[in-house]
C-alpha cells in the first residue's frame, strides 16, 4: 500500500508539470480521485485541471471548479491560481472579477509572477469601490487561513 501511495505521488508529480495530462487513464484518475478524496491538495489540483481539460474524464467544468476550490482553500498556488481563471472565464462559476482578483492575489502571494500579472490586470478593470472589496477578501482568507489548521497541514 505504501508503495503504491508513493508512486501515485510521484504520478502527480509528472503529472501536474508536463502534458503527461493528455494520456492519463481511467485506473489513473480513479487513483487521483481516491486521493482527492482524503484530502491530498495536489490530486484536488490535478483533478480539477483533468476535468477542466476533459483529459480522461468528460469536460466538466463544475467538477473542476469542486476540485480546483479545494486545492485552493488549501493554499495550493497552481489551485488558487487556476480558481481566479475560472471566475475571470465564468467557467463552472459565475463571472467574478472581485473572486479572480482575490484568487490571484492569494497566489501571487506565493510568488506566481502570472498570477500577479493577471492580478493587476483586473484591477483597471475594477472601480475603487470593488477594489477594496477584493483586496480586503484575499486578506481575510489570508489571516483565516493563518488562525485554521487544516487537517492535511498536521
Amino acid at each position: 500500500m505504501k508503495a503504491m501511495k508513493y508512486f501515485l505521488l510521484a504520478l502527480l508529480i509528472v503529472i501536474s508539470c508536463s502534458s503527461v495530462i493528455a494520456q492519463i487513464t481511467q485506473d489513473q484518475v480513479k487513483d487521483l480521485l481516491r486521493l482527492a478524496e482524503q484530502g491530498n491538495g495536489k490530486a484536488q489540483y490535478v483533478l480539477g485541471a483533468i476535468y477542466y481539460a476533459g483529459k480522461g474524464v468528460k469536460k466538466d467544468y463544475k467538477k473542476a471548479v469542486k476540485w480546483t476550490r479545494l486545492a485552493a482553500e488549501q493554499g495550493n498556488s497552481k489551485g488558487q491560481y487556476n480558481l481566479g481563471t475560472l471566475y475571470l472565464n465564468g467557467r463552472g462559476v459565475r463571472k467574478d472579477y472581485i473572486k479572480a482578483y482575490m484568487w490571484f492575489s492569494l497566489s501571487g502571494m506565493q510568488g506566481d509572477k502570472a498570477a500577479i500579472k493577471e492580478r493587476d490586470r483586473i484591477q483597471r478593470q475594477l472601480n475603487p469601490m470593488e477594489l477594496k472589496k477584493a483586496q480586503q477578501l484575499a486578506n481575510h482568507w489570508k489571516l483565516k487561513k493563518k488562525t485554521h489548521v487544516t487537517p492535511a497541514e498536521k
